[in-house]
């Protein structure tokens, strides 16, 4: 029998900074992947990342798909709530759409809350993990020091 290997996001993310590219190519991927795994796209996310990794090619797509794998056990059921309440807090009661059947209007209602909250947590997210995994990468790419032996945070 051959052992199973644990998934390790601190190994995981020891290879994403490895990669033999450009520090610039792998903070984009991570933070394009990072946005899709925070945004809810009901279904499509794996043909828009498709279709992103053949159309760009100065991104990292090992990267873009570790990110993707990364965040997205996190984030799929865990910031539903913080979405809303986020896209609530911006709307208010604001009617979005007036429709005969309150049962549509408060499904088109909830829907743009959500959504509004989705972009807003999947844009902070993106541009703080570009920021982040550019800085390590450019780190550990130019002095080839193991940065993560340390935990991140202590």
């Amino acid at each position: 029998m051959t052992k199973q290997k644990k998934f390790n996001i601190k190994e995981q993310f020891k290879e994403i900074l490895s990669i033999k590219t450009k520090p610039i190519e792998i903070a984009r991927g991570f933070a394009i992947g990072t946005f899709f795994a925070n945004f809810p796209t009901f279904g499509l996310e794996f043909l828009i990342i498709f279709l992103l990794l053949i159309t760009f090619k100065r991104i990292s797509k090992i990267a873009l798909l570790s990110a993707y794998v990364i965040w997205n056990p996190f984030i799929t059921y865990s910031f539903g709530v913080l979405s809303y309440f986020i896209g609530n807090k911006i709307l208010g009661n604001a009617p979005i759409v007036l429709i005969k059947f309150k049962v549509f209007q408060n499904i088109i209602g909830f829907t743009i809350r959500y959504l509004l909250g989705s972009l807003i947590i999947a844009s902070i997210f993106s541009i703080l993990s570009y920021f982040i995994v550019f800085y390590l990468a450019k780190k550990y790419q130019d002095k080839d020091i193991p940065i993560l032996q340390k935990p991140l945070l202590e």
